[in-house]
């Protein structure tokens, strides 16, 4: 099991970069020019799609996850609907020293935290 961190939307439970169906999510366009999360790249490839499974990205702390997103890009997403998760995971792959992937089918517990629960 392993405790991972991730920037979906409520409802949609996507990301910020693609739907499920690997289209490019509008959303970005939404953020500030200078937003450093909109020069990260996030191709669709197959390490999304590894075993037959489908895979979506997360953090490995809340340290990383600070390291991808300033926190006022952060309240920008929470206030389009987005939420800060804290994920328990028992199946996940780690992609490098930035990315983890998980499968939805492996969370065993959610706990939405606050802006200010991230960035203490």
């Amino acid at each position: 099991m392993k405790q991972i961190y991730r920037i979906e939307h409520k409802v949609g439970k996507h990301g910020m970069w693609r739907d499920f169906n690997g289209g490019i999510n509008p959303l970005l366009e939404q953020l500030p020019d200078d937003s450093p999360i909109k020069k990260i790249p996030m191709p669709d490839d197959n390490t999304y799609r590894y075993g037959e499974k489908e895979w979506f990205s997360a953090a490995a702390n809340k340290a990383i996850l600070r390291h991808w997103f300033k926190k006022s890009d952060t309240q920008a997403l929470l206030n389009l609907g987005y939420e800060i998760c804290e994920l328990t995971v028992t199946d996940y792959r780690v992609l490098s020293e930035f990315e983890v992937v998980f499968n939805r089918e492996a969370i065993i517990s959610k706990k939405v935290i606050t802006l200010n629960e991230l960035y203490k």
